[in-house]
């Protein structure tokens, strides 16, 4: 070796302490960090907290003004909502006791029995004959009642509850704005359906089935209870402004938290609490409905519907709005953890690491069954970012565009995007993992020595 190539020894050495003295300078000199004031965050956390609050608070009204708009005042829509009633056994048994009742109270049937009987008595019968009046009058009643539920199981009445509820809907929008007439009426805290032109069209069934007095059946204005409570009247006075109010209710709710959210220092953690928040707010409303039935079923009124029938009219009407309720729970459940995740907590930490290293080990296995990066992989890695994005966008559309989204249509939206986004991971750690080693260099005994340990 020549005398150039000779490095100087002392020179380096100083070189190195000048560079460990200026490390260490760095080292011990205390670090600014730059602190925003803290009143400044104090106050966007009260901003932040308040407009949650808020938002929470105005999202179970606004819920149920959506329902009521939604439901309520849309024909096609109440009528789907009302048509299965006529095929529950509960409400067609109700239905066939209150026609029963209504035509023997018109025709008088105890008045024509007693009259039957004394003109035989007059003709020589025994007087003791009188003592069937009421065994003949149970027997007309029980097979007339038989004859009525027939008709009422029948599909002529399945057909006319359907056209009934159709041609009363605008009767029941009048009726619950304060107006009366239609065949929906409300009166005295109850919401009733005209069934007197059923009585009607099923009068030649029971004439033809042999129900004694049946062509005697005078035309009936028989009013069927759907609904008895003390707040409809209050209800009446809030459904014109639940009308105008439940769109811009709801959107405002929703604008309120996203407000929540982006005023927040930690707008990841304020995502977390709105979710959270969401799905609290409408647990409370459906905890809500759930105490308004229980009240509702121990406190029908006499005469009215019976407890069972009761519940079903009610368990249809709520059916729909309790499953949309459900799915926005467990969406604001959703927003909650994926918030949560991705922050910095030691569990979530642990569960990022291990879908890392799931995701490397099945990236290194493709590469011994030889999968290779391609220019896919480096396409995805320069824009993961936005593909991350726009998957999550087209979940969220997707959610939004579903006619009657279910908890197992969120939870598969869910699965989707997980799946979505570990494919995009796959991708993208291709070009994160070093080149693989020439085979001509590594030794035979170590094939995989450059990959990173997993």
């Amino acid at each position: 070796m020549t005398e150039p190539e000779v490095p100087d020894i002392e020179q380096e050495l100083a070189r190195l302490r000048a560079e460990n003295e200026r490390l260490r300078a760095l080292v011990d000199r205390p670090v600014a960090v730059e602190r925003k004031p803290r009143g400044r965050r104090v106050g966007r956390w009260t901003g932040a907290t308040v407009l949650l609050v808020i938002g929470c608070l105005l999202l179970p009204v606004g819920a149920v003004a959506l329902f009521a708009r939604a439901v309520v005042f849309d024909t096609d829509r109440y009528v789907a909502t009302v048509a299965p009633l006529a095929e529950d056994p509960a409400v067609r048994n109700a239905v066939a006791d209150r026609i029963t009742a209504e035509v023997f109270a018109a025709l008088d049937i105890d008045g024509f029995t007693r009259q039957a009987i004394d003109a035989l008595v007059k003709q020589g019968a025994p007087a003791e004959l009188s003592m069937l009046q009421q065994p003949m009058v149970n027997g007309v009643r029980s097979f007339a009642r038989s004859q009525v539920y027939n008709a009422v199981s029948s599909d002529l009445f399945a057909r006319a509850w359907e056209q009934a509820n159709r041609a009363a809907h605008a009767g029941l929008v009048a009726a619950l704005r304060g107006n009366k007439g239609g065949a929906i009426e409300v009166e005295n805290g109850t919401v009733s359906v005209n069934l007197g032109t059923f009585i009607n069209a099923i009068k030649p069934q029971l004439i033809s089935a042999g129900v004694p007095f049946a062509d005697r059946i005078p035309a009936v204005n028989l009013s069927f209870p759907l609904v008895q409570s003390d707040a409809i009247p209050k209800i009446q006075r809030a459904t014109s402004l639940l009308d105008r109010l439940a769109v811009p209710l709801v959107l405002f709710a929703f604008l309120l938290l996203a407000v929540a959210v982006w005023l927040a220092p930690n707008r990841r953690r304020m995502l977390s609490f709105a979710g959270l928040g969401i799905a609290l707010s409408l647990l409370m409303l459906l905890g809500g409905l759930a105490a308004g039935r229980e009240y509702y079923l121990t406190h029908l009124p006499p005469n009215t519907l019976p407890s069972d029938a009761a519940a079903v009219v009610w368990d249809t009407l709520t059916a729909q709005f309790t499953d949309r309720l459900q799915t926005v729970v467990l969406v604001g459940v959703v927003i909650a953890l994926g918030a949560w995740v991705v922050g910095p907590g030691e569990l979530a930490r642990a569960l990022r690491t291990g879908a890392n290293w799931l995701v490397v080990n099945a990236r290194v296995g493709g590469r011994r069954l030889g999968w290779r990066p391609t220019a896919v992989d480096r396409w995805v890695a320069d824009h993961v970012t936005w593909l991350r994005a726009g998957a999550l966008a087209v979940i969220v559309i997707w959610y939004a565009l579903w006619t009657r989204p279910t908890t197992s249509v969120v939870i598969g939206l869910t699965l989707t995007l997980l799946g979505v986004l570990a494919v995009i991971e796959l991708l993208r750690r291709g070009t994160d993992l070093p080149p693989e080693p020439d085979p001509e260099i590594t030794s035979p005994m170590m094939p995989d020595a450059a990959l990173p340990s997993t």
